[in-house]
């Protein structure tokens, strides 16, 4: 999703490949954590977007939910352990249903 993402947002276009595998794993059980870009940017070699990040996460956001996925939302400093607590949640939630 990423990938596509990226690809969409840099060159306008995205490999038919990469369309076909996230269209394959829409039916595999995936919830994602998706990060609210409310802490301060910093630069490293992986980042170069400063200016648009509420841009770039409602992208995300809206590639989620047009794929049908589940996601949750993490804001705060404290981004590992809301992580950390709705992976357990999710996993109880999980096992109480089965």
């Amino acid at each position: 999703i990423t990938i596509k993402i990226w690809s969409d947002y840099k060159y306008g276009r995205c490999d038919k490949w990469i369309l076909d595998q996230i269209e394959k794993q829409k039916i595999e059980k995936r919830f994602y954590l998706l990060c609210r870009p409310d802490i301060p940017w910093k630069p490293d070699k992986q980042r170069e977007n400063p200016n648009n990040r509420e841009a770039l996460f409602n992208i995300y956001k809206q590639e989620l939910e047009s794929l049908g996925h589940i996601y949750f939302i993490i804001n705060g400093k404290d981004r590992e352990q809301s992580a950390k607590d709705i992976i357990k949640l999710k996993i109880l939630a999980t096992k109480s249903s089965n």
